[in-house]
Parts: structure tokens; C-alpha cells; sequence
């Protein structure tokens, strides 16, 4: 059992890590996306009877389009908040169909051990301890698998809230996200909650 646990945890470890490598990977990509965007006239050219041309000049950036309710980084910052509660949402899911079916194979097993037992010669004592060791196992799983039921719906309604913030933002913040995440390039990596 303590081997199954910590097979178990390993494997949750690893999908953790495995996520948190997608999002550097992510934010790693954006940045260079940032970074080529570059207008094509900074780039060192060659020099004009001798004078540099490269005169580092860039437009100046739009006014930030905030408002006084929330900001576009508080609802990026929810964005990816919704993000990581699903994906853990989902890994929780996983962990409990496998636990489900560890306990159905020892459900299985205890009923092809009390077949076996009842058409062999085992005494009555062998015979009750198997039992009581397999009732604690189902017991110990099931346990389980409350508690991760239980994580389950705490994320899910954990998640629910927060769309219900994102959905409650003012029209104007709406408009704006959506014409923003239209006009960035790779937006089909982008999940629109709106």
C-alpha cells in the first residue's frame, strides 16, 4: 500500500513539474515573441557615407486602456489562476479514476479470496484475518477516495468562482480583452473564458 502511495505521489509530482515546464515554456515563447516584434528599422544596418542610422527611435506606446474597476493584469492574473485550477482540477480527476479502480481490482481480489477460501481447507482463523486485512485496505482506500473527491469539488467550486469574476467584469474590460487577445499573435494558445 505504501508503495502504491508513493507511486502515486511521484506520478502527481511529475505531472505538476510537466505543467510548470509548459508555463515557462509559455512565458519563454511570449518574451521572444516580444522581443522579434521589434520595428524592422532598429536592426544595425549598414552605415550612410559613414553615419549610423540606427537611431533607436520607436513610437511612443498607446495610454494604457485601464479602468478603475480591475486591471488587465489582475484579470490575467485571474486568467491564469483559472488556468492552473483546472489543470490540477484534471490531474485530481486522474488520480481518483485510478484510485477507483485499485478498488475495484481489491474488491475483485477479495471475492475470488473468499471464493478460494470457501472451497479449500483453511481454517476459520486464516479465513477471518484475510478478511479483516482486506476490509482495512477497501477502508483505507475508500478513505481516500473521499478526500479526493472532497479536493476535487473545492477546486471546481474554487474555479466556478472565479469565472463568476471574469464574468462579472464590466463590458467595456470585456470588449477591450477580446479585441487585445484578437489582434496577439499565437491566440489559438490562449483559452477565452469570456
Amino acid at each position: 500500500m505504501a508503495d502504491a502511495d508513493s507511486s502515486l505521489k511521484q506520478q502527481f509530482q511529475l505531472l505538476q513539474e510537466q505543467q510548470q515546464k509548459r508555463l515557462l515554456r509559455r512565458k519563454q515563447g511570449l518574451e521572444a515573441r516580444e522581443k522579434s516584434s521589434l520595428p524592422p528599422n532598429s536592426t544595425p544596418g549598414p552605415a550612410t557615407f559613414g553615419i549610423d542610422d540606427d537611431l533607436n527611435l520607436k513610437l511612443a506606446d498607446p495610454p494604457p486602456k485601464t479602468s478603475g474597476y480591475l486591471s488587465e493584469e489582475l484579470v490575467q492574473h485571474l486568467n491564469d489562476q483559472i488556468r492552473e485550477l483546472k489543470d490540477e482540477n484534471s490531474r485530481v480527476y486522474k488520480l481518483l479514476s485510478e484510485r477507483d479502480f485499485e478498488i475495484r481490482q481489491f474488491k475483485k481480489k477479495s471475492e475470488n479470496d473468499k471464493k478460494s477460501l470457501s472451497g479449500s481447507e483453511v481454517t476459520n482463523e486464516t479465513a477471518a484475518l484475510k478478511i479483516v486485512e482486506l476490509s482495512k485496505k477497501v477502508r483505507e482506500i475508500t478513505a481516500e477516495l473521499e478526500s479526493e473527491k472532497t479536493k476535487s469539488r473545492q477546486l471546481g467550486k474554487k474555479c466556478q468562482d472565479l469565472q463568476f469574476q471574469i464574468s462579472s467584469l464590466p463590458l467595456d474590460i470585456k470588449s477591450v480583452m477580446k479585441t487585445d487577445a484578437n489582434s496577439r499573435p499565437g491566440k489559438e494558445d490562449k483559452v477565452s473564458i469570456i
